[in-house]
């Protein structure tokens, strides 16, 4: 887990006769000729451009260069070899194999919780102990109610706790629905035929 979380180690840069060496493999490239000063000047310009890049970079650049490049590379064309340059150190392979290790730890444990959940066999200390974001998806999958103070239950046990509803027994009436009054079709209310047919043979 430290490994995953801790910053890479910073790589070694080249220095100066790291850099010389690199430009006098390049000049295998055809380039026009040179002059001691404008020679001087050139690698210093290739220094500002190219010189604090680390030298598995440097080594990168000049594989590419050598393969791809037809002429000498300007420090422009230097700098956009190295853009495609990257990092593959032991450090940063061992970052990466550490942080696969933490996510299928994290995926097993969101998977078993899950399978409890699904199960009813998580009790409340449980579920209050998920991370939110768990607790959110485990709602979506219809295994967790949310409460209106936020909190989260099983859904089988929020179900239990609901009042039963209530049975309302059938009207009698099946005209009025027991209300008695209907409407005729000249649109006037009048009593239940029904009814009061109902009343007449009680009577």
């Amino acid at each position: 887990m430290a490994i995953a979380t801790m910053p890479l180690p910073p790589l070694a840069t080249g220095d100066a006769q790291f850099l010389d060496r690199c430009l006098r493999m390049l000049t295998t490239l055809p380039r026009r000729k040179d002059d001691e000063v404008t020679g001087k000047l050139r690698v210093r310009a290739y220094e500002l451009a190219i010189g604090t890049y680390p030298k598995s970079a440097l080594e990168f650049l000049v594989a590419e260069a050598l393969r791809t490049c037809r002429f000498f590379p300007s420090t422009s064309e230097c700098v956009e070899i190295l853009g495609r340059w990257e990092r593959n150190d032991e450090a940063l392979r061992s970052r990466r194999s550490a942080e696969l290790a933490v996510r299928r730890e994290q995926q097993a444990r969101f998977d078993e919780a899950m399978r409890r959940l699904a199960a009813e066999a998580s009790d409340q200390s449980e579920i209050d102990a998920l991370p939110e974001r768990w607790k959110r998806m485990a709602e979506t999958y219809g295994y967790l109610w949310r409460e209106e103070d936020g909190s989260y239950v099983l859904r089988s046990a929020r179900s239990r706790q609901l009042p039963e509803p209530v049975q309302r027994a059938e009207p009698s009436c099946g005209m009025c629905q027991d209300i008695r009054r209907v409407l005729t079709l000249e649109g006037v209310e009048a009593d239940c035929p029904s009814c009061v047919s109902i009343q007449e043979i009680a009577a």
